[in-house]
C-alpha cells in the first residue's frame, strides 16, 4: 500500500512539473489544476483511509490468531486427571528404582537381628541376615517412629535364610528410613536398621 501511495504522489507531482514546464497559466489551466488537486488530494485521502482500514483488519486478525494460539497452547498444557494419576504412579515406580538406601540391622528386645537391608530398584533385600527364632516374624519399611501400623508390611521372613529378595514395585517407599523385623504374634519388634 505505501508503494500505491508513493507512485500516486510521484504522478501528481510528474503533473505539475509537466504543467509549469508548459507554461499553462492561464485562470482556466488553473482552475483546472485546482480541481485535479482536490481530485487527487480526495483519492489520496480515500487510499490512507482504506490503508488505515486494512491495517485495522489486519491487526484485528493477528490479534484474532494470537488469541486462537494461546487456547490451543494452554489446552495442549492442560493434562486430564487420568494423565496426572498416570504420571505420579510412573514417578513414584522411578523413584523405587531409582534410590538407593541400606542400613545395618540392630537387635531389639533381647532378641538377635543382624545383616544388611537393601532398597534398590524397586526391591528389599536382607543380606547375610540372621534373626532369633520367632514365630510370624514380617519385614516392614516404617518411618523413623518404627510406627508398625503405618508402616508398609512387605512380606513374611524365612528364618533360615541369610539372603532374602522381596519386591517392592508400584509401592512408594521414599517416605520410609528403617526396615524393622517384627513379629505379628508377639507384637514385638526383633531388629531394625535405619535406611540412608
Amino acid at each position: 500500500m505505501k508503494m500505491k501511495r508513493m507512485y500516486f504522489l510521484a504522478a501528481i507531482l510528474m503533473s505539475f512539473f509537466v504543467l509549469a514546464a508548459c507554461g499553462q497559466t492561464s485562470d482556466k489551466s488553473s482552475s483546472m489544476d485546482d480541481n485535479k488537486k482536490s481530485m487527487m488530494k480526495d483519492k489520496s485521502d480515500d487510499n490512507m483511509k482504506s490503508d488505515d482500514n486494512m491495517k485495522s483488519d489486519d491487526n484485528m486478525k493477528s490479534d484474532d490468531n494470537m488469541k486462537s494460539d494461546d487456547n490451543m497452547k494452554s489446552d495442549d498444557n492442560m493434562k486430564s486427571d487420568d494423565d496426572m494419576k498416570s504420571d505420579s504412579k510412573d514417578m513414584k515406580s522411578e523413584s523405587n528404582g531409582m534410590m538407593m538406601k541400606t542400613g545395618m540391622f540392630m537387635s531389639m528386645n533381647g532378641n538377635k537381628t543382624s545383616g544388611k537391608a537393601t532398597v534398590q530398584d524397586g526391591k528389599l533385600m536382607l543380606t547375610n541376615f540372621s534373626v532369633s527364632k520367632g514365630p510370624d516374624l514380617y519385614v516392614f519399611l516404617t518411618n523413623d517412629k518404627m510406627d508398625i501400623k503405618n508402616g508398609l508390611k512387605v512380606s513374611k521372613i524365612a528364618l533360615n535364610k541369610s539372603m532374602q529378595t522381596f519386591d517392592l514395585m508400584g509401592k512408594d517407599t521414599s517416605g520410609y528410613t528403617k526396615a524393622v523385623i517384627y513379629c505379628m504374634q508377639a507384637k514385638v519388634i526383633f531388629g531394625s536398621a535405619d535406611l540412608k
